[in-house]
């Protein structure tokens, strides 16, 4: 996992070096803002999130160098602030900046702060996408309705080589039937691991998770990859 912070800019002196050296980008939304090597804290006081966040989709379109990873976590709390419509908006700011942009390879969404309206943020950057070789969703709140918002991601993609589902609590046999449905569609599937890993804390929710059912979209897209 990379460096994360909650200051965009904090990588924008990065993203313009003449280089062409692989870069890591680590984002958080509504946690503590993260510690630079300096030990200062990382701030966006100055200026406003959006503008922030705007600030570096463009940077990440003229940059020339590649980013292995785009790492976005956003917790859960951080929307008990009265923040929340100001970050989400921040978000979809920075997801229509990103539209068109190929320097990053993966993208990781982590946090229980990601739900449907996140992923719709992201979705029109998703869905014009062709170059992505990783996508991974790890500890949100997706659930099978929301996997909708990855379709014209996912059908016919022929540059996602890694889909990793891990730790998702509202997965199920729907979101798995959906995604492998999708990933399916116009031969597109050239997928070279696929991870989907089930972790709950708690009660376990009896109408929640992978069942046998969903166990055999899994063999058969794994059949039908072959």
């Amino acid at each position: 996992m990379p460096f994360l912070t909650r200051n965009p800019s904090y990588y924008l002196p990065a993203l313009q070096e003449e280089t062409t050296d692989p870069l890591h980008i680590g984002l958080s939304l509504g946690e503590n803002a993260a510690q630079n090597n300096d030990g200062d804290d990382q701030s966006d006081s100055t200026i406003s999130a959006e503008e922030s966040w705007s600030e570096l989709a463009t940077a990440i379109q003229q940059t020339s160098r590649s980013i292995r990873c785009l790492w976005i976590r956003i917790k859960n709390q951080a929307y008990d602030n009265g923040n929340d419509a100001a970050q989400l908006a921040a978000l979809c700011v920075f997801g229509e900046g990103l539209i068109g942009a190929t320097a990053p390879e993966s993208l990781v969404l982590e946090g229980q702060g990601v739900e449907m309206d996140q992923l719709t943020g992201l979705r029109e950057y998703l869905a014009r996408n062709t170059t992505l070789r990783g996508i991974k969703l790890l500890r949100t709140n997706l659930d099978a309705p929301s996997s909708l918002m990855l379709n014209n991601f996912l059908v016919g993609n022929s540059s996602l080589r890694v889909l990793d589902l891990t730790a998702n609590p509202r997965l199920d046999d729907g979101f798995v039937g959906a995604v492998l449905g999708a990933i399916l569609q116009n031969g597109g599937c050239r997928l070279e691991t696929l991870n989907i890993f089930e972790e709950f804390e708690g009660d376990l929710d009896a109408n929640i998770g992978v069942t046998e059912s969903g166990v055999d979209s899994i063999a058969s897209f794994v059949s039908q990859s072959e």
